[in-house]
């Protein structure tokens, strides 16, 4: 059963609600609430619960009575005014889908973030975040855009290395850097990978067959850090738009070279102009 109520100009939600038991999906967006509606609370069988009030009255708080929603898979709380994520939502561990964009978000529990173990996608944008945990990395769908005041990657990919920090924070917010800070990392790469042998990096690099033969032939004679800076200019092209700073920074995680990979995480750094 559900139930579309958005849009209107309601102020409050009858407490004979309690009675539509098989209830899976409201929609209570853009009303006149002056609070949450306490009587959602006994509606158990509810799977996606809309409060999304870009139109309406906006709220801050969640009633605490809201875990007994046990069943919730989908809840948009978007353009709302709350300032920190209300502590009741992690204990809805079978949510699937938040929405939390457009509020005042500027901070994201990471221990208790991770007990949504059935998370799979989240909407963060147009909030204050400064900076954003790895974990939501991890997730299959995340929206972060629109947080004009995050210059940062999150504290924890540089102690820990959650490698698609880089590419998906940087291009999302401030995708006219990408080529940039592409061409810094491969010159860090070039300058700094000293000791690997280049056959081994032709491996990694994952070239054809005939792109091998072809270096071999044609440039084994060089410099070291000609070959290199050839290799890499192979692999982008063959690679196009995939060959960017996630995968060269996964690359260089492979290689496993602490020192080129300390130079990378501090020229993106200084890149950023930041500070950890």
């Amino acid at each position: 059963m559900e139930l579309y109520i958005n849009g209107n100009q309601i102020e409050f939600i009858p407490d004979e609600i309690v009675h539509m038991i098989n209830l899976q999906t409201i929609d209570l967006s853009n009303n006149q609430f002056s609070e949450f509606p306490q009587a959602l609370i006994y509606l158990e069988q509810l799977s996606s619960l809309i409060y999304s009030q870009k139109y309406g009255i906006h709220i801050d708080k969640l009633p605490d009575d809201i875990i007994h929603l046990y069943n919730l898979k989908n809840l948009d709380l978007s353009h709302n005014i709350f300032y920190e994520i209300p502590q009741m939502i992690y204990s809805l561990t079978k949510l699937e889908c938040l929405d939390l964009s457009y509020n005042l978000l500027t901070a994201i529990e990471n221990s208790r973030f991770k007990q949504l173990n059935n998370l799979k996608q989240i909407k963060l944008n147009g909030n204050k975040f400064t900076s954003f945990s790895s974990t939501l990395y991890q997730l299959e769908t995340f929206n972060i855009k629109a947080n004009p005041q995050c210059l940062a990657p999150p504290n924890d990919f540089i102690e820990e290395k959650y490698i698609s920090a880089v590419s998906n924070l940087f291009v999302q917010i401030n995708d006219q850097y990408e080529d940039k800070l592409f061409e810094i990392y491969k010159q860090i790469v070039i300058k700094n990978l000293t000791n690997y042998d280049i056959e081994t990096f032709l491996i990694r690099l994952k070239l054809s067959q005939n792109d091998i033969n072809h270096f071999r032939k044609n440039y084994y004679h060089l410099k070291r850090e000609e070959k290199i800076e050839i290799l890499l200019h192979i692999w982008k092209q063959k690679r196009d738009s995939l060959a960017n700073c996630d995968t060269l920074y996964k690359l260089a995680h492979l290689i496993g070279d602490k020192k080129l990979l300390q130079q990378m995480q501090k020229a993106y750094l200084l890149a950023r102009k930041i500070r950890i």
